[in-house]
């Protein structure tokens, strides 16, 4: 499956621990409960730079700075120099859902879904906030396995500019 900025509904009941409240405390206890209920202002904080990422412009390219690396990014351009800019972004820019995120056994997958549409989202929004003339892809793709990356890479006319 892949998406980009829409965001799939979620299904409480594929939250395990909210599924958990809800029977202790009836069924109008909402996911924004959940969190009063469970989450720390410094878990909001972490959370709020996955969903609004700082971001990083090198070469007129641009990347998450949780990822960056200038040597990285010049290592590719000189071992895979037939990756375009905005090819290079896309691969340096995703993101595994799985890779920051703790995984609950008994997870709905429609959760991972509903999240990778929110940070595609977010992130389109992020994207548009930092650099308002350019034009970005923000898209998420779920494999065989489950396993879902999120990544984002500049659509022309600025994509040339960062090859």
């Amino acid at each position: 499956m892949t998406g980009g900025p829409e965001v799939l509904p979620l299904d409480p009941d594929g939250l395990p621990s909210l599924r958990f409240w809800r029977s202790a405390n009836g069924p109008t206890f909402t996911p924004w409960d959940f969190l009063q209920a469970t989450a720390t202002l410094e878990q909001a904080a972490a959370f709020a730079t996955l969903f609004w990422p700082d971001l990083v412009e090198h070469e007129g390219a641009v990347y998450l700075a949780e990822h960056f690396d200038a040597a990285n990014v010049a290592r590719w351009r000189r071992e895979a120099p037939a990756i375009d800019g905005p090819g290079l972004e896309r691969v340096l820019n995703h993101c595994h859902l799985s890779d920051r995120l703790a995984t609950v056994d008994g997870l709905a997958q429609g959760a991972l879904r509903h999240l990778a549409g929110v940070l595609a989202a977010t992130w389109s929004c992020r994207l548009a906030h930092r650099f308002p003339s350019r034009v970005f892809e923000v898209s998420w793709h779920e494999d065989a396995d489950g396993d879902i990356t999120i990544t984002f890479w500049q659509s022309p006319p600025h994509a040339e500019q960062a090859g």
